[in-house]
């Protein structure tokens, strides 16, 4: 409509450098920003609010914006009520923003909640759509990743083995289809009981998502991350590793320039593999860089935690016992701000910040 797309136009005139102060709004301020905008945006639209409200909300959680994320999820939640009533016109869009809501759950490890969501939004699912099998399938998917997140008896190897049995989903919904045989990679990977089946099959779904989008298409960018996550064994060459940081760094040149957040990506991938070469000087350097740009647009969770931890470790193997303490406390304040007092982050901090005091 009109209206939606003055308030895109909106959104994105505040990213100019030449709106206000002339200064570039972080991504987090942005979607802040754009929160507050939607409420009197679209003031008659109850449906639409939701599902702009989801939408924001999840990318804040992706973005590893908790709090604002956890805001924004009940603004969302305060407008499914009055669009319900709308819910024959926009039932398969509601299934959608319940499932982006339990995503948002799940960043939070409120896994109760993520799974009532889902359950929610299966009661929502079309019988006759042509959009059944895509929204059967990115809520089988969700509810796999909740269940992998909260450690379930089998990770959810039970629920995307569902998923992957869906008629039709490698034709009709190849990406999807991709997204899961990863999933199901991943969750063989650490639950086991073979981390080569799971790599393999991580392997085949990458490989499956470069043919449908392109090597260079922005979002193979987490699905290199995810694989590179999963290669630490002895027996993965480090010109695998190579190879996949020179594809993510000309995925950022292509499409993002210098400057961009996702340079987090290729530089973590370099420390890592500056940190089995045990060179943990460079190594240092890059996870280094890797969390000064987390810091610098807003990251908080996971990806400080990360980035703490890692160069805490390279420090520690140096040796410096001051800048691997600062490190780790760094990684303990940003676990326990994140994620409460029960989190394998926050012990993690304590052991490593135990090794320092022996050391």
């Amino acid at each position: 409509t009109g209206q939606a797309a003055e308030f895109l136009a909106t959104i994105l005139s505040q990213a100019s450098p030449f709106q206000g102060e002339g200064n570039e709004p972080t991504m987090g301020e942005l979607l802040e920003s754009a929160a507050r905008d939607v409420e009197f945006a679209f003031t008659d639209e109850p449906a639409l609010q939701t599902m702009l409200y989801a939408e924001i909300a999840r990318t804040m959680a992706d973005i590893e914006q908790g709090d604002s994320a956890r805001k924004v999820m009940q603004l969302a939640l305060d407008r499914l009520a009055l669009a319900r009533q709308d819910e024959a016109v926009y039932r398969p869009a509601l299934v959608e923003s319940l499932i982006k809501l339990s995503g948002v759950s799940s960043f939070s490890g409120d896994y109760a909640t993520g799974q009532r969501l889902l359950d929610e939004a299966a009661e929502l699912v079309p019988q006759q759509d042509d959009q059944r099998l895509l929204l059967l399938a990115q809520l089988g998917l969700e509810r796999a990743r909740l269940e992998f997140a909260e450690d379930a008896s089998d990770g959810g190897l039970a629920t995307i083995e569902q998923v992957l049995a869906l008629e039709n989903l490698e034709t009709k919904q190849p990406l999807l289809y991709a997204e899961a045989l990863s999933q199901k990679g991943k969750t063989l990977a650490v639950y086991g009981p073979d981390l080569a089946v799971g790599r393999e099959l991580m392997r085949q779904a990458l490989k499956l998502k470069e043919s449908l989008v392109g090597e260079l298409h922005p979002s193979m960018l987490v699905e290199l991350d995810n694989y590179v996550s999963y290669l630490s064994d002895d027996d993965v060459e480090i010109e695998q590793i190579e190879a996949i940081a020179k594809q993510q760094e000309a995925i950022i040149e292509l499409h993002f320039g210098d400057k961009s957040i996702w340079w987090v990506y290729p530089v973590w991938t370099r420390g890592w593999i500056h940190m089995q070469r045990e060179e943990w000087a460079l190594a240092e350097q890059f996870f280094d860089r890797f969390l000064s740009i987390a810091l610098d647009n807003g990251y908080k969770g996971m990806p400080v935690v990360w980035g703490a931890q890692d160069v805490g470790l390279a420090a520690l193997e140096q040796r410096n016992y001051a800048k691997a303490e600062q490190h780790f406390r760094i990684m303990l304040e940003y676990a326990v701000a994140a994620f409460g007092e029960k989190h394998w982050g926050i012990s993690d901090a304590h052991f490593y910040l135990s090794a320092v005091a022996a050391a």
